[in-house]
């Protein structure tokens, strides 16, 4: 297999991955928006518990970011 080939492999699924980190992002976000989404952690000294748009804004970011490294790396 030759270097081209695999950079050509390596980018589509690197792309892939982002644009999978992006949607799986947007579908946290909505449901962080009408409040179905909730992460509750229990110990011994009481519990904690998390109903934001943060984590879905985290990995569309992320998945943003891997996009843009690939575009910047493949020119």
């Amino acid at each position: 297999m030759s270097p081209v080939w695999i950079s050509l492999v390596t980018c589509v699924g690197a792309f892939a991955v982002s644009l999978l980190s992006i949607y799986l992002g947007y579908e946290l976000f909505v449901l962080g928006a009408t409040g179905a989404f909730k992460f509750t952690a229990q110990g011994a000294g009481g519990s904690v518990g998390v109903e934001s748009l943060a984590p879905g804004i985290a990995f569309a970011f992320f998945g943003a970011a891997i996009a843009v490294c690939i575009a910047k790396t493949n020119r």
